[in-house]
């Protein structure tokens, strides 16, 4: 079990040490933590506005460990990237809060905890959310390192990716500024258009971080080509299936390199 950035577990205590001293082992074989706060939480005030309004959020706490841990792994080991947020596509209709609930464009009669906002409302929601958090890491200096990571999903969930991002992250001056990534394991997000009639990696994708394993792509010449744009970091997502090259691992660890190399891939 792992507690939330911004709902603090006293159960964990022990773990966190112990995530800790594994973080800074990582680091010291170059090897990033996706997540250095994971266990330093902040938190913040929710006043709401009635229904069918966003609520405001107040009164942040960046003291209780989050500025401890960012200060010690991202400005400290000098990380160059750090993941402040993750989601998937099926999920970004929704943003949940520390009050147990969690607000969406999707009604939800079912779930106590569901509160229903216009989709125009629950972006702004998603907007000040990260706006604040974002304006916070910059004022350490470190927002340049931030990256909010989309896992892999369908192509019907692009547009709950684009309200979220466009309409909420992309707006506000600070929040605009966090890095997007999406592991991606189709061609999709290169070739999908949004309602304007721009290519989805163009407007919302900063970090493409393609799948490369035994059921998917194996970097065929296709996606290459889709790649290549000046403005874009080329990463990868590596993911190997054990049932087919568990036996092999030590073969892939070699393989691997020269095969990446191939493609330009620098990270």
């Amino acid at each position: 079990a792992l507690s939330m950035p911004d709902k603090p577990d006293s159960r964990f205590a022990q773990t966190r040490v112990l995530a800790e001293k594994y973080y800074h082992q990582m680091l010291d074989y170059h090897i990033q933590p996706q997540s250095p706060a994971l266990y330093a939480y902040y938190n913040y005030d929710i006043q709401e506005q009635g229904e069918g309004l966003a609520p405001k959020l107040t009164n942040w706490d960046f003291g209780s460990g989050f500025d401890k841990a960012m200060k010690e792994f991202v400005m400290g080991r000098d990380m160059p990237l750090f993941t402040v947020g993750r989601s998937n596509g099926h999920l970004m209709n929704k943003f949940w809060l520390n009050n147990g609930k969690f607000y969406s464009y999707k009604r939800d009669s079912k779930n106590p905890n569901a509160v229903y906002l216009p989709k125009k409302e629950f972006a702004k929601l998603v907007g000040a959310y990260w706006e604040a958090f974002a304006k916070h890491l910059d004022e350490l200096g470190i927002l340049d390192r931030a990256i909010f990571v989309i896992g892999e999903c369908g192509l019907s969930t692009f547009d709950a990716v684009c309200t979220y991002i466009l309409d909420g992250m992309k707006s506000q001056p600070h929040a605009k500024k966090i890095k997007i990534g999406h592991t991606a394991q189709t061609v999709s997000p290169w070739t999908h258009r949004t309602s304007k009639g721009t290519l989805l990696m163009d407007e919302i994708l900063d970090v493409p971080m393609s799948f490369n394993d035994e059921h998917y792509n194996y970097f065929e010449p296709e996606w290459n080509s889709r790649f290549v744009k000046p403005k874009h970091q080329q990463w990868v997502y590596y993911v190997q299936t054990d049932h087919l090259v568990l036996e092999h691992a030590g073969l892939s660890t070699l393989v691997t390199p020269l095969k990446l190399r191939n493609f330009g891939v620098e990270g």
